[in-house]
């Protein structure tokens, strides 16, 4: 779900030539203070971060990438693509991984943004509508799977590029891979969950849902979970493929499934944000965010941290569910945030990157 509102977000706000829209100042003093920088893209922030712990990678509504310093905010390098760029970058040292509207899996410099390789995995590379790639990629050692909207999941050796194997649903591919050995985990818009060999790519076990499974799945310590537009929530024992609990909640999937201290943390398109505990399913806490939910949270030292799609970043316990503090960033909120040394980043739709302290 969060893929697919994503694509048409995006081109919406291309459309409207990214401008700030529902744009706002931040108003409160006590709370800014915590904010350690700020950067202006050059249009709304619709790609997911990421960081290497000292250096941040986005995305813009316009095909831009960035390369920020991630203590200071300042601009390394920047690079313009002629399409968007979705999901969040794959990183290394010294490489960056990610995928285009236009089908093209690119491996990039993080020293300067320059190409290493790039490779087209679109069957029918001139229909753009068919063979982009809008999710984020996934990446283990030498080991890089892209899955795209013709169906197609593709594994790749990270460092030349090459065609490790390929596996083809029976539908487009909106959710991002996931690699836990010896699986690769992924779902598509026919409702169908797949666990495919890392190794060979068969497709050795799945499941399905009542519904398109766009979200990124998620796996701890030997389960296995995901979520469609029906709203349940699967925990699978990936030994003996056994099911262990479902959990039925109130509307579709529309963030990825986020795993964090024996809880399993969800966002649906009714608004609720749930906290379930993995053990047994059970929900802990729910919380409704009247201004919708589509950018995934991130958790941290039993601290959860969620982008509300109206602007404000909410910070709650994570065991109780009490909200510590909340942040009106003064505009939508439809990018994943990451957390690097301590500082929490994350972008908006008026094209402002934000570096936050963890405040404990």
């Amino acid at each position: 779900m969060k893929g697919f509102f994503a694509l048409f977000y995006s081109l919406f706000m291309i459309l409207s030539a990214s401008l700030a829209w529902a744009e706002r100042p931040i108003t409160d003093k006590t709370l800014s203070k915590n904010i350690s920088w700020h950067y202006k893209a050059l249009h709304g922030i619709t790609g997911d971060l990421a960081a290497d712990g000292e250096r941040l990678f986005f995305s813009d509504g316009s095909g831009n990438l960035y390369c920020l310093d991630g203590k200071t905010g300042k601009l390394q390098w920047q690079r313009a693509f002629d399409v968007l760029l979705y999901g969040a970058p794959a990183v290394t040292k010294d490489r960056l991984y990610v995928g285009s509207g236009s089908g093209i899996v690119y491996c990039l410099s993080t020293v300067n943004g320059t190409t290493y390789w790039s490779k087209n995995l679109a069957d029918a590379p001139d229909n753009l509508a068919s063979g982009g790639i809008n999710s984020s990629l996934a990446l283990l050692g030498d080991s890089l799977v892209a899955a795209n909207l013709e169906g197609k999941v593709v594994r790749m050796d990270s460092q030349t590029g090459e065609e490790m194997w390929s596996f083809k649903a029976s539908r487009e591919i909106l959710s991002s891979p996931l690699i836990a050995p010896p699986f690769v985990y992924i779902g598509d818009h026919a409702g169908i969950f797949h666990a495919l060999s890392l190794d060979s790519g068969k497709r050795t076990w799945g499941g399905s849902s009542g519904g398109p499974i766009d979200a990124t799945p998620a796996y701890s310590n030997g389960v296995v979970y995901y979520c469609g537009w029906d709203g349940v929530l699967h925990a699978i024992r990936v030994k003996g493929v056994t099911p262990l609990w479902s959990f039925k909640a109130d509307g579709a999937a529309t963030t990825d499934i986020v795993l964090s201290e024996k809880k399993a943390y969800l966002g649906t398109s009714s608004g609720t944000f749930y906290c379930i505990g993995t053990e047994n399913g059970s929900p802990l806490w729910s919380i409704k965010m009247e201004g919708g939910i589509v950018a995934s949270p991130v958790g941290s030292q039993n601290r959860v941290y969620v982008p509300e799609q109206n602007g404000k970043l909410h910070c709650f316990n994570g065991s109780t569910g009490e909200e510590i503090w909340s942040l009106d960033l003064g505009s939508n909120l439809v990018s994943d945030p990451v957390i690097s040394q301590g500082n929490i980043f994350i972008g908006t739709m008026d094209g402002s990157i934000y570096s936050i302290k963890e405040r404990r």
